[in-house]
C-alpha cells in the first residue's frame, strides 16, 4: 500500500512537470509571437514614416527570419543603404 502510494505521488510529480514545461514553452512561444507582432508593428509605422522602398525589405519575410529575431537583430536583414546618403543631407 505504502509502495502505490508513493508510486502515485511520483506519478503527479511528473505530470506537474511536464505541465509546467508545457506551460513555458507556450509561454515562450506567446511570448516570441509578440514580440514579432511589436516588430511587425513598428516595422509598419516605419515604412509608414519614410514611405520608401526600405520599408519593404523586411515585410514578406518575417518567418525565415526568426534566427535573426532570436539574437536581437531583427530591424534589418542587411545593413541600410540609406545611412551615408542621410548623412550627407
Amino acid at each position: 500500500h505504502k509502495v502505490n502510494m508513493k508510486a502515485r505521488f511520483e506519478q503527479m510529480a511528473k505530470a506537474r512537470e511536464e505541465e509546467e514545461q508545457r506551460r513555458i514553452e507556450e509561454q515562450k512561444l506567446l511570448r516570441m509571437q509578440f514580440e514579432q507582432r511589436e516588430i511587425d508593428a513598428a516595422l509598419q509605422k516605419k515604412s509608414e514614416e519614410e514611405e520608401e522602398e526600405e520599408g519593404s525589405i523586411m515585410n514578406g519575410s518575417t518567418t525565415e527570419d526568426e534566427e535573426q529575431t532570436r539574437s536581437g537583430a531583427p530591424w534589418f536583414k542587411k545593413p541600410l543603404k540609406n545611412t551615408s546618403v542621410v548623412d550627407s543631407e
